[in-house]
């Protein structure tokens, strides 16, 4: 599911024979957002973690609670308003955006260009969505490496080893020695190199933001080599601006008044 929800945030497509034929070809392709709404932390896997926003909903007070026809009534009082409120922070968006850079570029890189355009008009201080955004993924980052025992390990076996080169069957042997979880999960925990090669590529994005560094080295006679190190430059900016923001984009929204008052 994680992957297939990857794949629509960011466009794919999908190849069918077309019906009523021995060789031609339908294409169905889709790119849209996705609202993802429950209790628990539902980004388990982090690539979809990179690709996705986070927003905290406080619960409502019994006092505060109203009709779903209410709060619809007022809704549409003020929806003309809302919507020529968005359309011109799109427009201050896409005026901006030929000229909007970011020295770094994350994954949803034209999201990031847009929304960094975007912050004059909401209105934002500059570079405060790139901020929150890069301490949102470090706190995803974080509840993520949380819940992987093969995450922790590593993270023991670089903090004990300093850095670290060889094949994923040699890794797998010292991380087996020295620094298995307990108690071991039997079904979380690799039992070959192959499956500990997977997990290395899916937590690498996860680790590195965790200031832990995971590259392959490529294939050799042996197998595939990897290096592990620890980061010199941990991201402690934005590990910062996670305590403080609590990695949730919701933080934003104390400006989102000014703007809608500014644009009526």
């Amino acid at each position: 599911m994680s992957d297939a929800l990857c794949v629509l945030a960011t466009g794919g497509t999908y190849a069918a024979r077309t019906l009523y034929a021995n060789s031609e070809e339908t294409l169905h392709s889709a790119k849209r957002p996705v609202l993802l709404n429950g209790i628990p932390d539902l980004m388990a896997r982090p690539d979809l973690a990179d690709r996705a926003l986070t927003v905290t909903l406080q619960r409502i007070p019994a006092a505060q609670r109203r009709a779903e026809k209410a709060l619809m009534d007022d809704f549409e009082v003020v929806r003309p308003r809302v919507l020529g409120a968005l359309l011109d922070v799109l427009v201050g968006a896409l005026k901006r955006l030929p000229t909007t850079e970011l020295q770094q570029l994350p994954r949803m890189a034209d999201f990031a260009l847009l929304m960094t355009a975007a912050e004059p008009a909401l209105p934002w201080e500059p570079g405060s969505f790139m901020r929150t955004y890069a301490a949102m993924q470090v706190r995803s980052a974080s509840l993520i490496l949380d819940d992987e025992p093969v995450a922790d390990a590593l993270r023991m076996f670089v903090d004990a080893q300093g850095q670290w080169s060889g094949t994923v069957k040699e890794l797998l042997k010292g991380l087996n020695e020295t620094v298995t979880p307990t108690p071991r999960p039997q079904v979380d925990w690799p039992a070959t190199p192959k499956a500990l090669g997977v997990s290395l590529r899916r937590l690498a994005g996860a680790l590195g933001k965790a200031g832990y560094s995971v590259m392959h080295l490529g294939r050799s006679n042996k197998g595939e080599r990897y290096a592990l190190s620890k980061m010199q430059a941990h991201p402690a900016e934005a590990s910062q601006d996670a305590r403080e923001t609590d990695g949730d984009l919701g933080v934003l929204g104390a400006h989102q008044d000014d703007a809608v008052e500014q644009t009526f």
